[in-house]
């Protein structure tokens, strides 16, 4: 990556900050948003951060208490001369706070590695984002390396934690990811200690929630393609890749909250790989405009918000897949 030139001079020029992560915060964002607190200290040590999430998920809360700083419940925005969004590629994914980013003069930068919706990168002051790489923690290590700043005990581990996260355990490691995997422990990390924080057992409602959605679920065959689609009140990630580990070559998972909708998306990469759909980009943006909301992630992992009618919301989604593959 290109030394960050602007990027630093921005963050020299303010004097309050806060960093933002997705609604039901992963690993990845929290703990890039953690390292990323860390690196602006270190930059300007009097400048004043704070760090939120409207929520975060049950493994996140877990790997936080490994962390001293604390996550705040009503971040002063208004306030705030620069906002930054970690590994949020649409702007609905802030909840409440959304509102507060979408001003004529923002003051946004995203950093991600999400392929970003097109609104979101319009409105934002400045974009840092690389769709190739595994995970946001990977962006932001490099932006570490640019700034000459070496990584404390601590923001190793976090950026280890995000990396092997939204890597899938490495399964979608590059050589890249390994590299920087590699200079991350050389502080003598043990990984093994370190990636055992993420091991937690799956709840029983959650465990009832992917067995009841797998009851109704739809299956359709496109093609050499099996297609499954159902709809379950919480955890629609997690019924989504429950699905895919049955043997679903796509998952489509919906389900309605607060007035209104969210679907999430998964796919082997074997199918991505044989058929080039990017659930992000090529279902997941255009179902969420039709949805009046927003939508877009990974080629092997989307999300989608918006509002109306959950089961033509469902349908949309199977019938762009439809008719990609025709």
């Amino acid at each position: 990556m290109k030394p960050f030139k602007r990027l630093g001079s921005l963050i020299r020029k303010a004097s309050s900050v806060s960093i933002l992560c997705h609604h039901n915060a992963d690993p990845d964002a929290v703990c890039s948003a953690y390292a990323l607190y860390s690196l602006l200290r270190r930059i300007k040590k009097k400048l004043r951060i704070e760090i939120a999430a409207p929520s975060l998920s049950r493994i996140s809360q877990r790997v936080l208490r490994c962390f001293p700083e604390k996550f705040v419940m009503k971040p002063h925005l208004e306030e705030s001369d620069l906002i930054f969004a970690v590994d949020t590629n649409t702007i609905q994914q802030l909840g409440e706070w959304k509102d507060l980013v979408t001003l004529p003069q923002s003051n946004l930068i995203v950093i991600d590695h999400h392929a970003l919706h097109p609104r979101t990168s319009q409105m934002a002051l400045m974009v840092v984002c690389d769709e190739n790489a595994t995970s946001t923690c990977e962006i932001i290590y490099e932006i570490y390396r640019s700034f000459r700043v070496k990584p404390s005990h601590l923001d190793a581990v976090a950026m280890i934690l995000g990396i092997y996260f939204d890597s899938r355990r490495l399964m979608l490691a590059r050589s890249k990811t390994f590299r920087i995997l590699h200079e991350l422990t050389a502080q003598g990390i043990n990984i093994e200690r370190a990636v055992s924080i993420l091991q937690v057992q799956v709840q029983e409602s959650e465990r009832i929630a992917r067995l009841k959605a797998a009851q109704r679920t739809q299956i359709r065959r496109i093609g050499k393609w099996i297609v499954a689609a159902t709809s379950v009140g919480s955890y629609h990630a997690s019924v989504a890749r429950a699905l895919i580990m049955l043997g679903a070559h796509v998952a489509v998972v919906g389900g309605e909250k607060k007035g209104g909708l969210r679907i999430s998306l998964r796919s082997t990469s074997d199918f991505f790989e044989k058929t080039r759909i990017h659930l992000g980009k090529d279902i997941a943006i255009p179902v969420g405009e039709r949805l009046q909301g927003m939508g877009g992630g990974h080629a092997l992992a989307a999300g989608i918000n918006g509002s109306g009618d959950l089961a033509q919301a469902i349908a949309q989604c199977l019938d762009l897949i439809s008719m990609r593959l025709k």
